[in-house]
Order: structure tokens, then sequence, then C-alpha cells
């Protein structure tokens, strides 16, 4: 348990080092306070930076904009490409911290939250945050059944649905009507999606739990959540499918997931627009890492319920590369809660009976 928890605090360390000590040397942060102090972005574009009139919060968020618009407005494919790949895997994991967060009940709501993890890696990058996450996971018990109740399980789905609208207009390349100062505006809504999600979640499940349907179960309820998982699987594994099909029909698979930290003059663009597509490789990269290994320790915990160790290891890492890191994480989350916890609790009760 404790050297699961030491590679993933390393994760974390090393997610600060390649994702803001590349920003810091290469430039990308200079890049971004001149942007901010002359509101207009390196490409000419005009950069949103009063919003709500609070001048610490509007230099927050205007480093986030000027950060995400050159990687989502269209001018730079492989930038483009590899975020549709990320807000995959963003939301496959904002929906793992909201299930898992239910079997968390003895622990403060801002640590079982999925806004408050969803908005620190919105800030400071997934690589940083999910593995903190991890390493705090993996120490703690997980019950399947614990806290999940009828509401939490039926709004998942329309929370789900709610928080995946700004992550599809965000990677979705911007219509020709769109403004620049409209594309902006998109960014600025993403970067609170765990928080519409969680108030969501929240508000629908208290409404719907009003209803008290008693012939509902802890299976059935367990049952919505892995119906979500596979859902959220297939939409990732869709997107990660796309990237790959276009990177490679156009040569680009290198430039969209390989960092090349010597090579941000190729750039078509700007210096900033290069450094926020080396963080979100690094992102990227670090956050499949942390997603992988997370798998791996969950073999541990279960032993043999997962099957052989070395035979899924291969097939997560080929799921990872084939179908993404997101679908990885839904698929192996949908494995534990239908197959691999229902056949550990048989085994211990039987152990019990001897």
């Amino acid at each position: 348990m404790v050297s699961w928890r030491n590679l993933f605090v390393s994760y974390a360390v090393m997610g600060v080092v390649a994702l803001w000590g590349s920003m810091l040397v290469n430039g990308t942060l200079d890049a971004i306070d001149t942007a901010k102090a002359s509101s207009e972005l390196p490409s000419g574009r005009i950069l949103l930076t009063s919003i709500t009139g609070v001048p610490l919060i509007d230099g927050a968020l205007a480093t986030l904009v000027a950060f995400f618009d050159g990687i989502t407005n269209g001018s730079v494919l492989q930038s483009h490409l590899l975020m549709v790949d990320l807000l995959a895997v963003i939301q496959c994991a904002t929906i793992w911290l909201m299930v898992d967060g239910f079997s968390l009940q003895e622990f403060d709501p801002f640590v079982r939250s999925p806004a408050s993890w969803g908005v620190g890696w919105n800030a400071i990058g997934m690589a940083v945050v999910l593995p903190v996450y991890c390493a705090f996971r993996v120490g703690t018990p997980y019950s399947r059944d614990s806290g999940l109740s009828i509401g939490d399980s039926y709004a998942l789905f329309f929370s789900s649905a709610v928080s995946f609208v700004p992550g599809v207009l965000m990677g979705l390349p911007p219509l020709k009507s769109w403004s620049t100062h409209q594309q902006q505006v998109i960014i600025l809504l993403y970067q609170f999606t765990p928080v519409i999600f969680s108030v969501t979640q929240m508000a629908l499940a208290r409404f719907i739990n009003q209803f008290q349907y008693k012939l509902e179960t802890n299976a059935s309820c367990r049952t919505n959540a892995i119906r979500v998982y596979i859902v959220a699987a297939v939409g990732a594994s869709i997107g990660h499918l796309y990237v790959m099909v276009r990177a490679i029909s156009l040569g680009l698979l290198g430039d969209v997931f390989v960092p090349r930290p010597a090579s941000l003059g190729r750039f078509p663009a700007d210096r900033l627009t290069a450094g926020a597509h080396l963080f979100t490789q690094y992102d990227f990269i670090i956050s499949a890492l942390a997603i992988l290994t997370w798998i791996w320790s969950q073999m541990s915990t279960y032993g043999e319920s997962f099957g052989s160790k070395p035979t899924l290891m291969i097939a997560s890492v080929l799921s990872t590369v084939v179908l993404g890191p997101g679908a990885t994480l839904m698929f192996a989350l949908w494995a534990r809660d239908a197959y691999v916890t229902p056949l550990a609790i048989a085994e211990k009760k039987r152990s019990l009976k001897r």
C-alpha cells in the first residue's frame, strides 16, 4: 500500500516539474503575463480580461483563458486534437470521483466532492491533482453499495450529460460565426464544469429521493452507475479513436502526443500556444500513467478476482493506446463493480462460514 502511495506522489511531483517547470523555462508564463497586461494574445486575438470586476479573480480567469484560447480555437490542429482526448479523460475521471465519493461518507464533503478535485486540475493540471487523489484513494476502503442512494444513481445520468456539454463546446472546432469573445466565454464556462456537475447531481438526487422508491435496491442503484460507466467509456473511446485516425491520416501522431520541448519554434502560431500544447502533452501522459497505475493497484487489492495480473496489465496498456485512458478507466470501474467486487464479497462470506 505504501509503495503505491509513494508512486502516485512521485507522479504528482513529476507533474509539477513537467507542467509548470517547462512553462517557466520556455517563456509561456511570461507570454501569458504579457497578454494579460495588453489584453491581446500573441496571435492578435483580443483577450477577455474584465470578467467579474474583482482584479484577483479576473487575473486568475484571464490566465486560464489565455492558456486555453490557442489550443481550442482550431488554429493549431495538433493542439486541438490533443485537447479532445484530454477532455474525454477529464470527463471520465470526474464521473469516477463522483461515484467513488459516495463510499467515502466518513470524510469531509470537500474531500469526496469531484468539484474540489476538478477545479484543482482545471487550474493547475490533471497530472498534478489526479495522482494526489489516487494517493489518497488507494489507502481508503471501497464499499460498492455504501452511500449510493436511489436519487444519486438516477441523477448521475443527467448530471453527467449536463457536465458533458461545456467539454463538447470547448472540444469541437469553433463555428465560423463565433466571435473571439464567445469562444473565450465557453472556455470560462468549462472551468466551472466540476461545480456544475456536483451541484446538478446534488440537487437532482435530493429531488428524486423525495419520492422514496421502495422497490429499488442497492444492487439496482449500482447497476445505474455501471451503465453510466459504459456510456462514458463508449463516448471517450469514440473521441480517442477520432483523434488517432485524424492524427495518423495527417501524419501528426508524434506532434499530437510526443513532447518536444526543443521544438517550440516549429509551431505555426505563437510561443504561448506552443507552450500550452507542451503542457497538455505532459498533462495527458502523466494522467494516463496515474490511471494505469491505479488500475494495477486495484489488481493487487482484489487479488486474482481481476484475473491474471500480467495479462490484465498488458490488456490495460493496449486499451489505453487503442481506446484511450478515459475509456480504460471506465471499463476498469465497470469490471470492479459488476464482477470483481461481488466475487470478493462472495469469497469473504464463504471464508466466514468455514
